[in-house]
């Protein structure tokens, strides 16, 4: 998520050359290795099955410091789904005012 140019509203960037430079190391994460204990949002779409309760302990382990935000209307692609209540969930995160689609 940016911010569009001229401050008004955000835009999905997805960064393919990060991802594609990352993915051995994203494919070698394991339970149990390192914490991250910075703050950490993880948001599930209702109708998906992506994110489940049972996941919730082995999320803790990994992130001290997460919450989780349910969208309930949506499935996993929640930014098509719902992407007016995800903006929120996200500037509320993040402390930054939702300034709405353009």
């Amino acid at each position: 998520l940016v911010r569009r140019s001229g401050g008004q509203g955000f835009a999905w960037r997805v960064n393919l050359r990060a991802i594609a430079d990352s993915l051995g190391e994203l494919a070698r994460w394991e339970v149990g290795g390192e914490v991250y204990g910075g703050n950490t949002l993880f948001v599930a779409g209702g109708q998906s099955r992506y994110v489940r309760s049972s996941y919730l302990a082995a999320i803790s382990e990994q992130f001290s410091t997460f919450s989780l935000s349910t969208i309930r209307s949506a499935g996993h692609w929640i930014h098509a789904d719902e992407p007016d209540a995800l903006l929120l969930i996200i500037s509320s995160f993040l402390d930054v005012p939702p300034s709405g689609r353009s």
